[in-house]
């Protein structure tokens, strides 16, 4: 998986690539006699190129695709080679780690990936690649050597081997780098954190105490103040940065990869056969109140909502009247049906006071009123002083007044003044 700047995430499977962009989804496939479309439509990795572009690593080779024409614009086929660990700078300059004895090397504008000849280089033992900076790169390989790399940004495609250190002596299962750490699995399923700037292992966690799950680690990330584990095995755990017991947070689906949104609090979770999931650990920003849980059961829809200064939730229905719950906040925030709170809610209806049980409106009055606003006749108010319900005709000779569905008060008026004023309101239309 991989989320570009504008936010779309696009997402690999074997039946192409996915771009989702918060609302559609759409595939794009390999197409017979077509240059400019997938080399294969088993997707293996997904990074940024230069500005605008993306690597798609796939079975049969490298396309470089343009996300403003969401085309291919370079292909490069390579048969009978796993091309998955691949990586950029942010500039474009990218190495791809797809033979033995060499590593592949690609400038922007150059048109060709430049194999140049590197001892050690095993394809099946990089467990991880990374950018560090604009030509600078690092390896992780499954004994637990770290190897920097420098590439010439100038002159002929060249690159050098500028350090190497081992950071492990137990053999390294899964990897990933994000802001300067490297987080890592060995094959004993301790967890590790890795500070790259300092050079330190800091151990965090052993999942093996899960059982035969803990050492089937397939993906790790940093994200938030935990970091996350998926597993071969099922599920996903999360271990907190300063180390501790591992917490199974998710359903037992497998997991092949994770990806944390650059713009919200969310973890994207790429699973085998269910697709992906966005995990959110925040707590939730709405409660919902369930109509079917009043006491009194309430089927009719909602057409108007108020919230009063007494912390009421004020609710008006079209067949149903009106359902006020006090202190409704604390009632969401509890998690328990309303029918738990029978006391602090009440319904008013025409048994007392509303001349109509299709509420359309509601308006705060002046000091201790609530107008309300419903299909008539008349129109109700509230008063706070005593918790009655009122409603105002027309003086005889007017048309009455019905199907009220907004209100507004604009001066000091009290309920013995509302024909007077409401007359004059409605003659000045």
């Amino acid at each position: 998986m991989y989320q570009d700047e504008m936010g779309n995430m696009w997402v690999g499977t074997y039946d192409g690539l996915h771009l989702y962009d918060g609302k559609e989804t759409f595939v794009y496939r390999m197409e017979l006699d077509n240059d400019l479309s997938l080399s294969s439509n088993i997707i293996l990795r997904i990074v940024p190129a230069e500005s605008g572009f993306l690597w798609i690593a796939t079975s049969l080779g490298v396309n470089k695709f343009s996300l403003d024409e969401r085309r291919v614009t370079e292909s490069y086929m390579m048969e009978a080679v796993e091309a998955d660990n691949i990586v950029s700078d942010g500039e474009g300059n990218t190495l791809l780690f797809s033979g033995d004895g060499f590593v592949a090397c690609y400038r922007p504008g150059g048109g060709t990936f430049v194999e140049i000849p590197m001892s050690g280089v095993r394809r099946a033992d990089v467990v991880a690649v990374w950018a560090e900076s604009v030509g600078s790169f690092a390896m992780l390989a499954r004994d637990g050597m770290l190897t920097r790399y420098r590439m010439e940004l100038t002159g002929a495609v060249h690159l050098v081997q500028e350090s190497a250190e081992r950071i492990s002596e137990t053999l390294v299962r899964k990897a990933s780098w994000s802001g300067g750490e490297l987080c890592f699995v060995d094959d004993a399923g301790l967890l590790w954190r890795y500070d790259c700037r300092k050079g330190r292992a800091v151990y965090l966690s052993d999942l093996s105490t899960l059982g035969e799950r803990g050492l089937t680690a397939s993906a790790v990330r940093s994200f938030d103040s935990y970091v996350y584990v998926g597993f071969f095995g099922g599920g996903l755990g999360r271990v907190p940065r300063a180390g501790g017991p591992c917490e199974m947070i998710a359903p037992d689906y497998r997991v092949f990869c994770l990806w944390p949104d650059r713009y919200q609090d969310i973890l994207w979770v790429g699973t085998d056969g269910y697709g992906a999931f966005m995990y959110c650990d925040k707590q939730a920003s709405f409660t919902t109140l369930l109509m079917s849980d009043l006491p009194e059961k309430v089927f009719n829809p909602v057409r108007a909502l108020h919230t009063d200064h007494e912390g009421s939730l004020w609710i008006g229905t079209k067949g149903g009247g009106v359902i006020r719950i006090r202190d409704y906040a604390a009632c969401g925030a509890m998690g328990r049906p309303l029918r738990d709170f029978a006391a602090a809610i009440t319904r008013f209806d025409t048994r007392n006071g509303l001349s109509s049980n299709e509420v359309f409106a509601f308006c705060p009055g002046v000091g201790d009123l609530l107008w309300i606003g419903s299909s008539g006749p008349g129109i109700s108010c509230y008063d706070y002083r005593d918790g009655r319900i009122r409603t105002l005709h027309a003086p005889e000779g007017m048309s009455e007044i019905r199907h009220v569905h907004e209100i507004c008060q604009t001066d000091q008026t009290r309920p013995r003044d509302l024909p007077n004023r409401l007359l004059g309101a409605l003659r000045g239309k």
